[in-house]
């Protein structure tokens, strides 16, 4: 009778490991998109401020170097080797490329 109570309580521990360790630990492709992610929304954000005029050059151009100081290049390296990316992580990435690009075009003016 108690080894019928007992592995309900096991399994029920092993399941509640299994999902911190998912939680917590991170693949660092996925880590270093979800930065791409962020900065691609921040520029977006900023550059369109001073599009409408919300915000002056001066003050993007500041904005944007403190945005960019708090960018960790070296959490990026790992995107520069596409070949070790997973199918998902390698269509996440080409989106955030498109989605990069179209920003890009978006706000292509002569200050």
């Amino acid at each position: 009778m108690k080894k019928k109570k007992i592995l309900p309580a096991v399994l029920a521990i092993i399941a509640i490991f299994l999902v911190f360790d998912f939680c917590f630990s991170n693949d660092p492709v996925d880590d270093a998109l979800d930065k791409y992610e962020e900065f691609i929304e921040e520029t977006d954000r900023i550059t369109e401020a001073v599009s409408n005029g919300k915000m002056t050059w001066a003050e993007f151009e500041q904005e944007y170097q403190e945005f960019l100081a708090k960018f960790d290049t070296e959490e990026m390296d790992v995107l520069d080797d596409i070949d070790n990316f997973s199918s998902s992580q390698l269509k996440r990435y080409l989106e955030l490329e498109e989605k990069f690009k179209k920003i890009e075009e978006k706000y292509n003016y002569q200050r």
